[in-house]
C-alpha cells in the first residue's frame, strides 16, 4: 500500500471520528438544554406556588393548599362582616306587659328569637337601611313598644331614642327611625331570589344581648313555610347559621356582604340554638320599604 493511501485512510477515519463527536456534542446539548428548561419551569412553579401558599411546604402540598383555602375564607368571610356589622344595631323596647302579643309565641317548638324579661324589658337586632337613621326589624320585636332605644356599632356604643315609622304584623316586619345627628352607616340590601340551598351565608345580630355577634352556616331550604303561633309565613329562608334569643331583627348576610334576610325565628324545643333559624327574604322587606321612606315617624307604639 502506498504511503498517500494510508494517509488518506487515518484522514478518513479522523473525520469520521470528528463528525461522531460533533454529533455527540449536540445531543449532548440538546439534552442539558431540554433538562434545563425543565429544571426552570419547576423552579418557576414552586416560586409561583410559593407565592400563593406562603411558606409552600413540598412533603405537605395537601396541607399547605388546605392552608391556603382557609386562608382565602377566612378574609372573604372577614370582609363581608366588616361590611355589614357596622350597620347591624342592638334594639332595647320597653313594651307593655299587660298586652299580649305575637312576639311570645311558641307553637311546635317555634318561636320568635327576641328576648324579653319580667320589667317589660325586650331586646333584638336592627338592620340600617339608610343613612338618615331608617333600621329594619321585626315586627314582634318593637311590638307595643312605649319606648325603643337602639345602639350602634362603634367604640363608644351610643345609644338613640328611636320611633316606628311602619309595621306589618302579617308580614313580621316594622321599620323603625331615629336621630342620631349624623350619617349612620346603611346596610347593601341583596336579592334573596337568588339565594340557592349550599350558599354560605352569615348571621349577624345580638343573641342574648351579645351586641353584634357573627356566626356562619349555609341556606338549608330557601322556601321554608313554617306557623309560628298560629299564623303562616311562607317561602321563609331556613339556616343552620347559629341565631339565637336576641338575634330577631338582625342581618342574614351573603358572603358578599349584602343582607339577604331578617332572621326571625328559631326551632328551640329546649329554648335555645339547635341548627334550624329562619329568615324573612330581604325581597319581601323592599315593598314595605318603598311604602315608609316617604312617611312621617309615628311615636313608638303606633302601627
Amino acid at each position: 500500500m502506498k504511503a498517500e493511501d494510508v494517509l488518506g485512510d487515518k484522514a478518513y477515519i479522523w473525520a469520521v471520528i470528528l463528525l461522531l463527536l460533533e454529533i455527540a456534542i449536540l445531543i449532548y446539548s440538546a439534552m442539558f438544554m431540554s433538562e434545563r428548561l425543565r429544571a426552570d419551569k419547576s423552579q418557576d412553579a414552586s416560586k409561583t406556588l410559593e407565592r400563593v401558599l406562603g411558606s409552600f411546604n413540598p412533603a405537605q402540598p395537601a396541607a399547605a393548599a388546605a392552608s391556603f383555602m382557609l386562608v382565602c375564607e377566612q378574609e372573604s368571610y372577614s370582609g363581608a362582616i366588616s361590611v355589614v356589622r357596622p350597620s347591624v344595631v342592638y334594639i332595647e323596647v320597653q313594651y307593655d306587659p299587660t298586652v299580649t302579643t305575637s312576639a311570645a309565641g311558641v307553637a311546635g317548638g317555634l318561636a320568635f328569637d327576641a328576648a324579653k324579661n319580667d320589667s317589660g324589658r325586650r331586646y333584638g337586632s336592627g338592620v340600617v337601611i339608610d343613612s338618615t337613621g331608617y333600621i329594619l326589624t321585626n315586627y314582634h320585636v318593637v311590638a307595643d313598644a312605649v319606648e325603643i332605644e337602639v345602639t350602634t356599632f362603634s367604640s363608644d356604643s351610643r345609644t338613640f331614642n328611636a320611633s316606628i315609622v311602619r309595621c306589618s304584623e302579617r308580614e313580621d316586619l316594622a321599620l323603625i327611625k331615629t336621630d342620631a345627628g349624623y350619617n349612620l352607616p346603611e346596610a347593601t340590601l341583596g336579592d334573596s331570589s337568588k339565594v340557592e340551598v349550599g350558599d354560605v351565608v352569615i348571621a349577624i345580630g345580638s343573641p342574648f344581648g351579645m351586641e353584634h355577634t357573627a356566626t356562619l352556616g349555609i341556606i338549608s331550604d330557601e322556601r321554608r313555610s313554617v306557623v309560628i303561633d298560629g299564623r303562616l309565613y311562607a317561602a321563609m329562608l331556613q339556616t343552620d347559621a347559629a341565631i339565637n334569643t336576641g338575634n330577631s331583627g338582625g342581618a342574614l348576610v351573603n358572603i358578599q356582604g349584602e343582607v339577604i334576610g331578617i332572621n326571625t325565628a328559631i326551632y328551640a324545643p329546649t329554648g335555645v340554638f339547635t341548627g334550624v333559624g329562619f329568615a324573612i327574604p330581604v325581597d319581601r322587606a323592599k315593598a314595605l320599604l318603598a311604602e315608609s321612606l316617604v312617611l312621617e315617624p309615628k311615636a313608638a307604639g303606633g302601627v
